[in-house]
């Protein structure tokens, strides 16, 4: 697997466990503190991973090379069912509309597999 294909799909699962458990802490009645660390965390890490599969999507990798990534493609369709998973309906406007545009960026990269 290429290098950068590697790193990448090791991001993504940082931030992945990242915006869990930062939705999960948002969701169990947070103090304000915990409110104050963990929104601007969640927030950092959808904007992370939405960087990292921008850059994905417009490199220099050819179809080929996308296509035999069967670990990306699971990497890309366990975020998409954990952020589905996970709406919060306490969460604010940012979060949801972030958490959607990554969701639905998600989804036309998996649409790029087929």
């Amino acid at each position: 697997m290429d290098e950068y294909l590697r790193k990448l799909i090791h991001d993504l699962r940082g931030n992945l466990g990242i915006i869990i458990y930062s939705l999960n802490v948002l969701d169990s009645k947070p103090t304000e503190v915990d409110q104050n660390v963990f929104e601007p965390m969640l927030l950092r890490n959808i904007a992370s991973a939405q960087s990292l599969l921008m850059n994905l999507v417009s490199s220099r990798w050819s179809e080929q090379a996308f296509d035999n990534s069967n670990e990306l493609f699971f990497e890309l369709s366990s975020l998409i069912h954990s952020l589905q998973v996970k709406r919060l309906p306490t969460s604010s406007a940012r979060i949801k509309n972030q958490m959607d545009l990554l969701v639905d960026l998600l989804v036309s990269m998996s649409d790029l597999n087929k």
